[in-house]
C-alpha cells in the first residue's frame, strides 16, 4: 500500500505510519471501554479518514485529531505511583514534536 522510496526520511515517516495506525485503533476501543462514546467517535472517524488515505503518509502529523486519547492518558496517569509512566509519556510526546520538526525542516527538501 504504501511505498519507500529507499530515501531515510521516507523510511522514517513509512515506520512512524506503521505505529501510528494500530496505536489509534487501541485508543479509539480504550475510548469506548472507558465510556467515551462522542470522544471515540470523533477520533475513530477522522482515523478512519486518514487510514484509508492513500495520497500522502499522513497519521503521525495528525495526531491533533487524537486529543481526546491524551485526555484519556492525562486522566490515567494523574494517579498516585505513575512516575515511570509520566516519563514515558513526555519522552513520547518529545519525541513526536522532534519528528514533526524533523519532517518540516527536512521534508521539502526530499522528493
Amino acid at each position: 500500500m504504501w511505498q519507500s522510496t529507499g530515501d531515510r526520511l521516507h523510511q522514517v515517516q513509512w515506520g512512524l505510519e506503521l505505529v501510528t495506525a494500530p496505536l489509534l485503533v487501541l485508543g479509539v476501543v480504550l475510548l469506548v471501554r472507558a465510556g467515551l462514546l462522542a470522544e471515540a467517535i470523533y477520533v475513530g472517524s477522522a482515523s478512519a479518514a486518514l487510514l484509508t488515505s492513500t495520497t500522502y503518509l499522513s497519521l503521525p502529523r495528525s495526531t491533533l485529531t487524537a486529543l481526546p486519547l491524551f485526555l484519556l492518558g492525562a486522566r490515567a496517569l494523574a494517579r498516585p505511583g505513575r512516575r515511570v509512566a509520566v516519563v514515558l509519556t513526555a519522552a513520547g510526546c518529545l519525541a513526536g514534536t522532534v519528528a514533526t520538526a524533523w519532517w518540516h525542516l527536512y521534508g521539502e527538501q526530499v522528493g
